[in-house]
Parts: structure tokens; sequence; C-alpha cells
């Protein structure tokens, strides 16, 4: 094994034990708190003090029936939220998921109800479309350089806009029991749309964690230049994440259709912005480099606690929008505070890599806990099948 392979492994076990006692290790808390820990068990501790102010407070807080409508109505902010995480940590942004929610019924409902296409068949075609406004996104940012914030953004007016305009503005019905089911049934008590859910959190973890495509990502959010040197396709997974992005709005557009049994045009306006709320405040850095899919997990919870409770007390509707503005403000503020101080305490250096002497990272880190190790190109260089050899591919 190599002299830096070496380094690197015994770094990771220096992040999990202290002391030397033969045979016996102590876990390492202080590790638990750091990085992406930090947030989660910050905002971990900040949910459950929601639940007991609300329990107090509201006393329909804590039912069964409440309890369930959270989950269903966390799964249609949770979909898209996964994607989300994944984009924003490769140092991206995507400005199109309400509208694109929202148009996605309305483009179903087109097909299915106006112009008789099997209801399978229309899914397939709105699915391939959100994925391929997606890419497109991305394929403006890898190759023109149009940044997502202002490719998206125009989406975003341009999908609201035909959306309003193929319905008129007008619910378009949609009447199938198998979409219906999906929207509204349940399994063991639980939302349908609750377990879609659940199920992809779960792909999305393994891909983030287990896969060089996820593992790539944040190297490209941490550091695109030395991501590139090391063979990642910068290019490709911009438009593939991106592309994702697209697909998870389409689904999630999909799935609120047949809760409606209707596509709307006026759902989920404010969807965009209570996303990346919630993946903000979950750990992900703003700038890229940084994510973590159990802290986004806690976020959508966090966002629609508030909202439900809110209504529960009474509290007008509208401060809702206000809560999540504080929440976006404070946890940017808090992120960028923390990046100052990594880089004051490093001596100002910030993350300049030396060319042609990359650092190395442990290959068995967590990508989505531990942003410096992913950012590393050497340790690209073990991760990623791709990197190595092919230097400077885009």
């Amino acid at each position: 094994m190599s002299q830096p392979e070496n380094a690197a492994r015994d770094t990771g076990r220096q992040r999990l034990t202290r002391g030397h006692d033969a045979g016996r290790s102590r876990i390492d808390v202080s590790y638990l708190l750091r990085g992406t820990r930090k947030n989660v068990v910050g905002l971990l501790g900040a949910l459950i003090a929601l639940y007991i102010v609300f329990g107090i407070k509201a006393p329909n807080f804590l039912t069964v029936s409440n309890q369930l409508s959270i989950a269903l109505n966390t799964s249609f902010l949770a979909i898209p939220a996964w994607a989300m995480t994944l984009v924003i940590g490769c140092a991206e942004i995507d400005m199109s998921t309400g509208p694109a929610v929202a148009f996605a019924g309305v483009f179903l409902g087109l097909l299915v109800t106006n112009y008789g296409i099997p209801l399978l068949f229309g899914i397939i075609i709105v699915l391939a479309v959100g994925t391929l406004l997606g890419a497109a996104i991305g394929w403006a940012r890898a190759y023109l350089n149009v940044p997502t914030f202002v490719g998206s953004l125009a989406l975003y007016l341009g999908l609201r806009s035909l959306a309003e305009l193929f319905s008129n503005a007008i619910p378009i019905s949609i009447s199938s029991s198998f979409l219906g089911n999906v929207g509204t049934g349940s399994v063991l008590g639980f939302p349908n749309p609750a377990w879609i859910a659940i199920v992809l959190f779960f792909v999305f973890l393994v891909v983030a964690r287990k896969t060089p495509f996820g593992r790539s990502l944040l190297a490209i959010g941490g550091n695109p230049d030395s991501a590139r040197v090391a063979g990642v396709p910068v290019g490709r997974r911009k438009i593939a994440v991106m592309a994702i992005s697209g697909a998870a709005a389409a689904l999630t557009g999909i799935i609120l259709a047949g809760q409606l049994a209707s596509g709307n045009s006026e759902v989920e306006q404010v969807l965009t912005f209570q996303v990346i709320a919630a993946v903000i405040i979950g750990g992900t850095a703003l700038f890229g480099g940084r994510a973590s899919m159990l802290g986004t997990l806690i976020g959508v919870v966090f966002i629609e606690t508030i909202t439900d409770g809110l209504i529960l007390l009474g509290v007008n509707t509208y401060a809702d929008g206000f809560v999540t503005g504080l929440l976006i403000f404070a946890a940017v503020t808090i992120g960028t505070g923390e990046l100052r101080l990594r880089r004051k305490a490093r001596g100002g250096r910030g993350r300049r890599v030396r060319q042609g002497r990359p650092a190395v990272a442990s290959p068995a880190s967590d990508a989505f806990a531990e942003p410096e190790s992913s950012a590393i190109a050497g340790g690209l260089a073990r991760v990623i099948p791709e990197s190595g050899s092919q230097e400077g591919r885009v």
C-alpha cells in the first residue's frame, strides 16, 4: 500500500478513535459534531423543540391524523429536495422546481384528458420532458457557461406561463383510479406518496455515498478545477444532476396530480424556495462541496412542521413565507461564517490545490459528511473509475 493511502487510512482511524488502548477504542464524540453532523444534530434538536411547543400550544398537533397529514405534505417537498441536495452540493441551483411540478401535472392532464393518450404513456412522456428540460439547463451551464441560476430562473418563468396557457388557469381533470391511488392511497396506514419519498431517499442516499457519481458531484462543488484535472467529466456530471432534478420535479407533479385528481397551474408556487430552504438548513453548503441527505430529510420535516403548526395555531398563512425566508437567511449566514472561520484557521489559504501535487483524501470517507475529503483530486483518482488518465476531460 502506498504512503498516501496509508496516511489517508490512518487519518480515517484517528477520526473515529482516541487513545492507544490495546484492543479497545473510544468513539470521538467531537467527530459527530463536525461539518454536516453538527447541522444534523442541531436541526434535530430544533425539530424536537418545535414538536414540544406545538404539542403544548396546539392540542391537535400530536394526533395520528395530523402526523399522517404532515407525512403526506412532506413527501411533495421531499422528493425534489433529494435531487436539490445533489444539485446544490455540486455548486449549482435549480430555481424551476415549483413551476416544473405544476407544469408536469397540467401537461399530464392535457395529454390524458384532452388528447386521450393512455395514462402510462402520458406519465412516461411527462417524465421524459422534465428530464430533458433539466438536462437542457445543465447543458447550457456546461457548454455555454450560462449559470444555472439564470437558466433555471428563465425556465421558472417559462413553465409557469405554459402551465397557465395550457390550462387557461383552470384545473384539468384527470380521471384515473390508479393515479388516484398513488396520490391518495395508503399502505399499512401510511400515505403512498410518503412511501415513495422514503424509497427515493434511500436510493439517493446510496447514490450519494456509495457511487463514484455521487462522490464526484461534491468534488466538483468543492473544487471543479481539481476534479477536472483528476479526469471527472465535469460538464456531463452537471447535465446529469440537473436532469435528475427535472425528473424529480416531474415525478412530484404526477403524484400531486393524482392527489388532486387534476393538473393545476396554481399549485406549489412557493415550492422552489421551500425546497432550497430545507436543503440549506439541513447542512448543504450553498456554495457547494458539502451536503447531507440526512440533513435534508430533517430539513423537509422541519419546514412542514412549522407550516402545519402555524396553521393549527391560527397564524396567518402568509407568515409561513416570512419564516422560511428567515430560515434561509440564518442558515446561509451561519454556513458562510463557519466557512470563513475554517479558512481563517488555515491561515486564509482556502482550498487552493497545488498544480501537479494534489492532496490525498480517504476513499472510505463519507463524501456527504466530510466535504474536504471529496473535493481533492488525489482521492478522486481512487474512488472514481474515470479519473486519472483522462486529464482535462469535460
